[in-house]
């Protein structure tokens, strides 16, 4: 009996384990900005120039939810109502001077991952490419968009953690633009992707062979041990 109930949670675990992948991630772009196309003030420096800040933006976002798109040099995972897809990403964020400017499920979202460069941009410095955007509403402000070329190894999956830090020998980007056309600039230095929880709406997927032939033994240890009592309950 004690067999039998190792058995019996071994294959409970491994049946777990064996679904599908997917996770809510964040992806967080760190830098500092280049150019500003105009004054402003929507972030506490009284007009002063934004040249020289620096910044953060981060995205999070379901895995589970997004469309992925493959190609030949990656893929991208994309979603939002204006597309008539889920919302796979639920908020970027841009913080700059320790204030935070928040899109709340951008109508239209996007994450990429570009494991080798060279089949894109071909000559290209950069071994790799990992890209997140998010828009408000197609057309509309605020739009918020980074993407930065890298010589560290960049994974084929979205639920995958890592860091990267920009090729200082390629052109890494970011475009932080805001109604009225006002215009920020500025490569990001640096990438962190973490995984901060479950996806909610995560399924499991097909039993591996090894998970099978697991559930299998356990099972007919489950039939035998039947078989064994009601031999003996006859006798």
């Amino acid at each position: 009996m004690k067999t039998l109930r190792i058995l019996a949670a071994t294959a409970a675990l491994s049946l777990c384990a064996g679904g599908a992948s997917a996770a809510i991630m964040s992806a967080t772009y760190t830098g500092v900005l280049n150019y500003e196309s105009g004054p402003s003030d929507l972030f506490g420096l009284g007009g002063a120039t934004m040249v020289g800040q620096a910044y953060e933006l981060n995205y999070i976002y379901d895995t589970q939810l997004g469309q992925l798109h493959p190609f030949s040099a990656g893929s991208f995972l994309q979603g939002g109502s204006a597309l008539g897809q889920d919302h796979f990403m639920s908020s970027v964020t841009l913080t700059i001077n320790n204030i935070a400017v928040v899109l709340t499920n951008p109508q239209i979202a996007q994450a990429e991952l570009v494991p080798d460069h060279q089949l894109q941009a071909p000559g290209n410095h950069a071994t790799g490419s990992v890209c997140h955007d998010g828009e408000v509403a197609p057309g509309a402000h605020p739009y918020f968009y980074a993407c930065l070329n890298t010589l560290d190894p960049v994974p084929a999956d979205y639920d995958t953690a890592f860091t990267a830090f920009a090729d200082p020998l390629s052109n890494s980007f970011a475009a932080l633009i805001f109604p009225g056309v006002l215009v920020f600039q500025g490569g990001p230095d640096k990438v962190v992707v973490t995984k901060v929880g479950e996806s909610p709406g995560a399924v499991g997927g097909v039993p591996e062979p090894a998970t099978w032939a697991l559930m299998i033994l356990g099972f007919g240890a489950a039939g035998s041990m039947l078989r064994r009592r009601e031999r003996f309950a006859g006798a």
